[in-house]
């Protein structure tokens, strides 16, 4: 089975890691992954160091016409059986190289928990005929994709997954952490991990923080992370916050060793199609306290996997962080709930119901 896996992302963030694990995982089923990806991104970087064959192109637009041609003739010269398309702009042209005459099927991976445009073009690409599966990372996505896709039957629910063995030699080291960023050892470290944009919204966490440091609570604020929203963010913190109650790690390679050292995991997501941050919180037995945006709740389970508040509620979250500080068996009940529920979310079982789903579209 010879694949082209389309992306035009150029940063590394979930997506990408999940296509990073399916890459490695197809491997092992005598499949041929290709990938057409965005000169100079993460992903040309990762195909590079492990010898995955790729092709460039500028993805530019969702409607970038030359990126479509060069589709339709990679396709043709490698042979391609299937396309699978992991992000917007190259659903887009994935598309379009139907117009110069690819007649490959495709099938598309959906992370994000908001409906598409409305607009011509938009209902044009996530309906058109050689999409013939939507994987959607949530029962959430399904639902939402459901009210605008025409032939319903092409939406399933396929959730990510993550590695089960990524903490094997990794050991909780807050001290590690309270060197690093200059923290302060008797003080509660209550960490973010994701990028800094408005989906994310970073702004509802150190609403959060603040609201429990004015309660007189020993807590600190640790945001893993870069993004577009950075600078705007250090100036709220200021604000909002001043001294020295919330650090930033920014862009870090050792995510997971920052992740398993803290004491508490916040989310406060606008929007999320599920949220692989928290599985690994919940395998690095770190509790969690979130918000109930998109496919979360399907992860979170109040007061069994961790505990949730409606999205922007600074006040219930902080609120639940105060629960998980002052009654140690309902923290340690949901580390070890969380715990068991993640194996259920190996990455080995995404890319085994994602092979099947190619089998099932190829007729095999």
């Amino acid at each position: 089975m010879r694949v082209l896996h389309m992306s035009s992302e150029k940063g590394w963030r979930g997506g990408e890691q999940q296509l990073g694990y399916l890459l490695q995982d197809l491997a092992n089923k005598d499949v041929k992954s290709i990938l057409a990806i965005r000169r100079g991104s993460a992903l040309e970087h990762f195909c590079r160091e492990r010898r995955i064959p790729y092709y460039t192109l500028k993805f530019s637009s969702s409607i970038d016409l030359l990126s479509a041609f060069e589709i339709n003739k990679i396709c043709r010269n490698e042979k391609i059986d299937l396309i699978h398309l992991h992000s917007s702009k190259a659903q887009g042209v994935g598309v379009l190289s139907t117009l110069y005459g690819n007649r490959v099927p495709m099938v598309l991976s959906r992370r994000v928990a908001f409906l598409p445009g409305s607009n011509v073009f938009s209902r044009w690409k996530y309906n058109q005929k050689q999409i013939r599966k939507i994987l959607c990372v949530s029962e959430r996505v399904r639902t939402i994709m459901l009210k605008f896709i025409y032939e319903r039957s092409k939406c399933v629910t396929v959730y990510s997954g993550i590695d089960l063995k990524k903490f094997d030699n990794i050991a909780p080291d807050k001290k590690f952490l309270v060197e690093e960023f200059d923290l302060d050892p008797g003080k509660v470290i209550i960490g973010i991990v994701g990028a800094i944009d408005a989906a994310k919204d970073h702004f509802t966490y150190v609403d959060a923080i603040a609201r429990i440091v004015n309660g007189g609570h020993p807590v600190q604020g640790l945001i893993i992370g870069d993004g577009p929203l950075a600078s705007v963010l250090k100036d709220y913190v200021q604000k909002k916050l001043p001294g020295e109650n919330i650090r930033f790690a920014g862009h870090r390679k050792d995510v997971g060793r920052l992740l398993i050292s803290l004491d508490i995991f916040l989310i406060t997501s606008k929007e999320e199609g599920l949220g692989t941050s928290i599985l690994d919180a919940f395998l690095a037995r770190v509790p969690v306290v979130a918000t109930d945006a998109g496919g979360i709740p399907e992860i979170v389970k109040h007061e069994q996997t961790g505990l949730l508040a409606p999205v922007q509620d600074s006040k219930k979250l902080s609120d639940n962080i105060i629960r998980l500080l002052t009654n140690n068996a309902l923290r340690q009940m949901m580390i070890d709930r969380a715990y068991e529920f993640v194996r259920e979310f190996s990455r080995e079982e995404t890319s085994s119901k994602t092979f099947k789903i190619y089998q099932e579209v190829l007729g095999k």
